[in-house]
């Protein structure tokens, strides 16, 4: 019998396909966060960034395909900040840019909503931060953002 025919291949490369299917599947971070209650959520300010680029720069396709998956759903920032934060009803985010670390291992997208008529509160932020090598979720952060 030759190595790798009959039921053994077939079984090889359905194994195979299956892998390939699994590999195909988008990362969505947003079902992970929500599945796991905003675990990775931290009521902090993220100051680990060096150059703010709203385009993403040479980051450009990374920063439009997870601006995508967190724009898709307009209550998905307001969800994340409410929990931290009392929010108008009106209240709305806006992309404002995106920022790699100076080492060039994470990659931050801020996203802002102004507050009205605050004597001291500007706004809060989002900041969603992606390991640049896996392209994966390594935290989000909100925060208030005084005025100045």
């Amino acid at each position: 019998m030759q190595i790798g025919s009959g039921p053994a291949r077939f079984g090889l490369r359905a194994a195979s396909v299956t892998l390939l299917l699994l590999g195909c599947t988008r990362y969505d971070f947003v079902k992970e966060v929500e599945r796991f209650d905003s675990a990775q959520v931290k009521k902090e300010w993220y100051s680990n960034w060096t150059f703010a680029d709203p385009t993403g720069g040479e980051y450009h396709k990374l920063v439009i395909d997870r601006r995508k998956v967190i724009e898709r759903d307009s209550l998905f920032l307001i969800r994340i900040v409410s929990r931290h934060f009392p929010l108008e009803k009106d209240a709305r985010f806006q992309f404002k840019f995106a920022a790699p670390d100076s080492l060039k291992s994470l990659l931050a997208l801020r996203y802002f909503t102004p507050i009205k008529d605050h004597p001291e509160i500007a706004g809060y932020q989002v900041y969603f931060v992606f390991w640049l090598k896996t392209e994966r979720l390594a935290g989000i952060y909100v925060s208030e953002v005084p005025l100045e």
